[in-house]
């Protein structure tokens, strides 16, 4: 990970950087924070937004738990170019498989 580049552009994706009013610049990642609802801290997304596109060519991004989607699919939001993996125990919260078919097309 460029982590130079990361420090350098993690101020830009918010409004208010470093007060406890801050807020993602992003309107798709505050929408998307709310359409899945995935997570209380709106915060979250485009941070992991911008770890993924900061990521070298040669490394991979893995989230474990991605049950909700929400912070999956915001990592590699305008990242399609990147590598990643989300590992989940399905079987153990999805039955149906109704949450991986929806996964796998978001």
């Amino acid at each position: 990970m460029d982590l130079q580049k990361f420090l350098e552009k993690l101020p830009q994706q918010y409004q208010d950087w470093g007060s406890a009013l801050m807020s993602p610049i992003s309107e798709q990642l505050t929408l998307l924070s709310q359409k899945t609802a995935s997570y209380p801290d709106r915060n979250l997304f485009p941070l992991l937004n911008l770890a993924v596109a900061c990521l070298q060519p040669d490394e991979v991004y893995c989230q474990i738990g991605c049950f909700r989607r929400g912070s999956l699919v915001a990592a590699f939001c305008h990242n399609s170019d990147r590598c990643g993996y989300g590992v989940e125990a399905f079987f153990k919260y999805d039955p149906s498989g109704e949450k991986l078919t929806v996964l796998s097309q978001d």
